[in-house]
């Protein structure tokens, strides 16, 4: 999956999604920036480094294999392929955008 591929995927998974009280960016590395506004009724998706409650940074390459499933989250955090900044417990709800429980 290359980044417009990944950013729509966000975008198929969040529609209908509830908001989740806050935004995320994922900042990922050398592609963009993928915000997930979830402080409204609904999660809504851009490209856009704009301001969030939570930064997740990270590889293109750690992103897609945290969306093929190869890679726990939690793993990926404690080996440092990803960093979190700002609200850990804003980061947790990412997972169930994720498919993780």
């Amino acid at each position: 999956m290359n980044f417009d591929e990944i950013v729509s995927f966000f975008q198929e998974k969040s529609s209908g999604v509830e908001g989740f009280g806050g935004k995320i960016c994922l900042n990922v590395e050398a592609e963009g920036s993928i915000l997930l506004d979830g402080s409204g009724d609904k999660v809504v998706v851009t490209i856009s480094d704009d301001e969030a409650d939570t930064t997740v940074g990270l590889s293109l390459e750690t992103l897609q294999n945290l969306l093929s499933g190869e890679l726990n989250p939690a793993m990926a955090f404690m080996s440092g392929q990803l960093q979190v900044g700002g609200n850990m417990g804003l980061a947790m709800k990412l997972q169930g955008m994720l498919g993780e429980e």
